[in-house]
């Protein structure tokens, strides 16, 4: 797997740091691509572990009120994250 590579991020203005932001960020979601099926799920996993990332087609109750990619927390919560 390839290591995510990050620059130093832009001293101008604000065009220069959007274009950077979009450039980190489309470089994220490739990475992750990589590493992970993203099927969307409709059920909540039996027994999730800190650190698990699923993406849910839709709101499914407590904490995943909508579809997107969520993250679970050691807190015992499901957070989206996109």
């Amino acid at each position: 797997m390839s290591e995510l590579v990050i620059s130093q991020p832009p001293a101008g203005n604000n065009q220069e740091m959007a274009q950077w932001l979009n450039g980190l960020q489309v470089s994220i979601n490739d990475k992750l691509i990589r590493i992970n099926d993203y099927v969307p799920r409709y059920t909540i996993p039996d027994k999730p572990q800190t650190g698990m990332v699923r993406y849910f087609g839709k709101g499914l109750g407590g904490d995943i009120t909508t579809e997107g990619l969520y993250v679970y927390k050691s807190t015992g919560n499901w957070v989206l994250i996109a």
